[in-house]
């Protein structure tokens, strides 16, 4: 993803930035910090398939399944929540070496792992556990592979 063009910052404080490509709408909640990103948790609204980053809460709107891939790298207890809004469905695909623990269920290990959103409104959020292996709470209906 590449970094947003602010439009509007207001007193209270918020950001609204938009880039052209892929399509996403980004909301800050908070002030930036010095280093330029922010302090609080992003919202970004996308309906085209991304590399998630961690701390960002995702949007789906595409009419088609969207792809959401794991970044490659993560702290200890990173979350990234994805929703699946108005007629989005996403896919959640995994790096080489990553895993995804739901449950008493796991995905395959490395790039064949994956959990498919099936319906409308659907909802999860990643914990990120170390060595290349989060932890999902679902909501909603899944195909965990």
């Amino acid at each position: 993803m590449t970094e947003p063009t602010i439009l509007a910052v207001n007193s209270s404080p918020q950001v609204l930035a938009v880039n052209s490509s892929p399509q996403v709408l980004t909301i800050f909640r908070g002030e930036k910090g010095d280093a330029g990103s922010p302090t609080g948790f992003i919202g970004v609204v996308t309906s085209d398939s991304v590399s998630l980053q961690t701390n960002y809460n995702y949007f789906c709107t595409s009419l088609s399944l969207q792809t959401l891939t794991l970044p490659a790298t993560a702290n200890l207890g990173d979350r990234i929540e994805i929703n699946g809004v108005e007629v989005g469905l996403f896919r959640v695909a995994q790096l080489d070496g990553q895993q995804i623990r739901v449950g008493n269920k796991v995905t395959s290990l490395g790039l064949s792992g994956r959990i498919d959103s099936l319906a409308v409104g659907d909802l999860i959020t990643l914990t990120y556990q170390g060595s290349k292996r989060w932890i999902a709470k679902l909501t909603g209906n899944f195909e965990v592979a």
